[in-house]
Order: C-alpha cells, then structure tokens, then sequence
C-alpha cells in the first residue's frame, strides 16, 4: 500500500515538474515575443527602460531628421481592394522601411515597389524631410506611444504635402546637413516653395 501511494506520489510529481516545465517555457517564449514587438514599436534603449519599470522622462535632440511619407491615390487603392489586401499593402510598405533604415537604400525600395494585389502597377510615393531639433517623449500608460514634438516636425510634414509624386523634397537645412555628413548624395534646387505651418504631433 505504501509502495503504491509513494509510486503515485512520485508520477505526479513527475507530470507536475513536466507541466511546470512547459508551462515555464511557454511564458519564455511570449516573454521574448513581447520583447521583439516592443522593441519595434518604440527604440530600444526606451523599451529596456519600460520593460524594467523604469518611467522614461521627454528627451530633446538638438539635430534630427524626420521623414513623411505619402502614397499618391491610397484612397482609391483601398476603394478597389479587400481589407486583406490593403493590410497585406502597408505590411510590404512597413517592412520595406525597416529593411530601408537597416540597409539606407531608399531611394532602390521605393522606385521599384509593386502594389500587390495590382499586379504591373509600381506604387507612386512622397517623400518630405526636414533637419531641426526635436523633443521626443513616450505619451499614454496603457498603450505608449513614442512620440515627437517640434516645429521640425511640421516642416518635414509641410515638405512632404508640397512636394511631388515619386520626388523626394528636402528643406534647407537637410539639404545642408546632407552637405556636411553626406557628400555623396545629390540634390536638385526646386526654388521656392510656400509653407503653411501648423503645429503637429507625429508618432
């Protein structure tokens, strides 16, 4: 009777330290999920703080670049496509953008792109940058978002809305920034170009 109470005792024990087990590297591996998609939504350094409690105060940086991005006739894309395929759509954009900031090839992702669910059809973009300082801050509890703040902000905004399908327009101080830092990129003088400026949040 003892014998059989101890071998019982002991195959519990047994499944009990396997479900432990699994259980355990379950919660590994969403630990490491939570991780990966944190550190793409917010930067790293930033989301190490969080991740450890730790309550990020704003930040301001004295030169930044910021980029907008447009897709000429994205409205009347979506009009003539399913759900799936829109999101299937900005899921090649985003992705491509991720490749773009690892690689700094830009201009070679953007000229080429084809709409998915259009096949032959090469997808028409906007591209605005400005160069200026920023401040920068994670904003919400829940769902926190980085964000950035500053009159560099609309203008890189401002740059985008006026500039030209399939062109990149650049302001000044970019294009002065690109002179200093990256000699090897050429740039064509537009002229003058009027700006309405409004204030802005960009996250």
């Amino acid at each position: 009777m003892v014998d059989q109470m101890m071998k019982t005792m002991e195959q519990y024990a047994n499944n009990l330290e396997k479900v432990v087990a699994e259980r355990t590297g379950m919660l590994e591996d969403a630990n490491v999920r939570a991780d990966r998609l944190l550190s793409q939504l917010l930067p790293k350094y930033i989301a190490n703080e969080l991740k450890n409690g730790r309550s990020v105060p704003p930040k301001t940086f004295s030169q930044s670049t910021v980029m907008f991005c447009d897709i000429v006739g994205f409205t009347n894309m979506c009009s003539n496509a399913t759900p799936q395929e829109v999101i299937s759509m900005l899921n090649s954009v985003y992705s491509g953008f991720d490749e773009i900031i690892e690689r700094r090839e830009a201009y070679k992702f953007l000229a080429g792109y084809v709409i998915p669910h259009r096949r032959g059809e090469k997808m028409t973009v906007r591209l605005g940058f400005h160069t200026g300082p920023v401040a920068a801050a994670v904003v919400g509890l829940n769902a926190p978002r980085y964000c950035l703040f500053g009159d560099t902000v609309n203008m890189a905004s401002r740059m985008e809305s006026t500039g030209e399908p399939q062109k990149t327009q650049i302001s000044e101080a970019t294009h002065l920034m690109l002179e200093r830092h990256y000699p090897e990129y050429i740039t064509t003088y537009r002229g003058p170009v009027e700006v309405k400026v409004k204030w802005i949040l960009y996250d």
